[in-house]
């Protein structure tokens, strides 16, 4: 079970990564206006509802875990809620660490 899990975790991470790199190379990310696509309350930070709601939209339905395992890649500091800072260190690819 445990090791479902961690391979589960890994490979989110893997895909996450490889998803930003193919995005940045093709178009520079506003940061502000993707935290608020996803921001529609205007909270100054999202809760997985806001990641759910915002995928919806795009008509897809992640699994449930699979949603829990993107959250958690953003929600650093494990408060359920992820902030600007948060949500720019996760879009941002390892390999540039810029902030705008």
């Amino acid at each position: 079970m445990l090791k479902t899990y961690i391979k589960a975790y890994v490979d989110c991470e893997v895909s996450i990564e490889l998803v930003r790199q193919r995005i940045c190379n093709k178009i520079k990310i506003n940061h502000y206006t993707a935290f608020a696509a996803l921001d529609e309350l205007n909270r100054g930070s999202l809760s997985i509802n806001d990641f759910r709601g915002f995928l919806k939209k795009l008509n897809l339905y992640p699994v449930e875990k699979d949603l829990s395992l993107v959250f958690e890649r953003f929600d650093k500091d494990e408060d359920t809620m992820v902030s600007y800072e948060e949500f720019v260190a996760a879009i941002t690819p390892f390999n540039t660490n810029e902030m705008a």
